[in-house]
């Protein structure tokens, strides 16, 4: 930020109020403001700034410095009907705070630094990228310099770059993303792509994430696209050659087994794909192992329908769904198609479900872990506070709030 422009801020603040300035300042003042908090409680210092703050323009302003000032000249995706700047803005700051830094598949383990610094350790096809080429290696350090999510699967890892673009690399069964033959690499099972390939989608990426043979992307409109095996019904699978969009706007995603969760821009729970005993097919309307074209609300308890969610995580046949105050709720597996309430005594601030196995971490930084849907152990003893955790299925991984990271295997006796 411009000294001037701090020094300003800061006597302004001191007074309590904003001394006059003209209307062209004020609008500059706040497009240099990084700070969210700082920028909000401007709007209280004086009527000028209040004034301005409400207008519109400057949110859009905000959203091209603050989330894209890398490519500036791109454009964004317009607004969707009744959508103000303000709102897109409030969402993607949710999204991108709420990204996690940390992401296990089977063999491999990618990692986020504070920097946006990329490393991806771990064997597998989807793990190290192993080259003696320079200009493959110096296309790798740039790629890896500046990443905002991280989604590693069995077999792949697909990243987004702080440019908002897509890259995938690992295997690409039955070459289902239609790659050319000279990007691929061996045939066991499906074709290999050794280095990062840029996935091609209609706007920037906020956030991906993956499960067992779909990955799913959320875009800066909050629009949502999947790729991969997308539908069975129990013999064949139906895999698109290229990202398909879902008919919904979304704020989290989560995928396994055919089957996808999201939590939409209006905070409620929708679920399409096949239909196990999981997805609450009591409430969806229909018998368990329907296939459900459209994103379809959940509907919870009569008690509970005024609930808002922030997060959704999938294991086999169960989900999780964490509120915007703190409450987890889990249906599915042994639990039944009616979502209940799990018994925390704090709120809790992230959740992550891999096959059977679930967990949770509170806002004290305590992290519960259980290996079984509806068997919540007592809290793992981890001396530091934990910020975000992994699952994966022979291991999982924690990031500590000072960064340092931990591997643990998944015994739990």
């Amino acid at each position: 930020m411009n000294s001037l422009i701090s020094t300003t801020i800061n006597f302004s603040m001191s007074l309590g109020r904003f001394i006059i300035l003209p209307n062209e300042v004020i609008v500059t003042i706040l497009a240099e403001i990084d700070n969210l908090v700082d920028f909000l409680s401007l709007s209280y210092t004086s009527k000028s700034f209040n004034y301005i703050c409400q207008d519109d323009i400057i949110w859009k302003m905000k959203y091209r410095k603050d989330f894209w000032k890398i490519d500036i000249s791109v454009k964004p995706l317009p607004l969707v009907e009744q959508e103000t700047w303000q709102e897109r803005y409030h969402l993607t700051h949710q999204i991108l705070k709420a990204n996690s830094q940390i992401s296990v598949g089977f063999g491999q383990q990618g990692f986020i630094d504070q920097t946006g610094r990329f490393t991806i350790h771990g064997k597998g096809s989807g793990g190290q990228i192993v080259t003696e080429d320079k200009n493959i290696k110096s296309f790798v350090e740039k790629l890896f310099s500046r990443v905002i999510s991280v989604a590693c699967s069995d077999d792949n890892t697909t990243i987004v770059t702080e440019a908002g673009k897509v890259y995938y690399w690992g295997r690409n069964y039955n070459n289902y993303l239609r790659f050319p033959k000279k990007t691929l690499a061996g045939n066991h099972g499906g074709t290999l792509l050794p280095i990062p390939q840029e996935i091609h989608l209609p706007g920037r990426a906020l956030r991906v994430v993956s499960g067992r043979g779909s990955i799913g992307v959320i875009l800066e409109d909050f629009s949502v696209y999947v790729w991969g095996v997308l539908r069975s019904d129990g013999i064949n699978y139906v895999a698109p050659s290229r990202p398909t969009r879902v008919n919904l706007r979304a704020i989290d995603l989560s995928m396994e087994n055919v089957s996808f969760t999201a939590v939409g821009t209006d905070n409620q729970i929708y679920f399409w794909g096949d239909a196990f005993e999981a997805s609450g097919t009591d409430q969806l309307g229909g018998p368990i192992f329907e296939y459900i074209k459209e994103p379809t609300l959940v509907k919870f308890p009569l008690r509970d329908n005024k609930l808002k969610f922030k997060q959704v995580s999938m294991g086999d046949f169960y989900i999780m769904a964490l509120s915007t105050t703190g409450e987890v709720y889990m249906w599915g597996h042994n639990g039944g198609t009616q979502p209940t309430l799990l018994p925390f005594s704090t709120p809790i601030t992230y959740i992550d479900a891999k096959e059977n196995k679930g967990s949770a971490i509170d806002q004290m930084g305590k992290l519960y872990i259980w290996d079984d849907a509806y068997r919540i152990s007592k809290p793992r003893r981890i001396k530091s506070k934990i910020k975000w955790i992994s699952m994966g299925e022979m291991f999982f991984v924690v990031m500590m709030v000072n960064g340092t990271i931990k591997i643990y295997d998944t015994k739990l006796s």
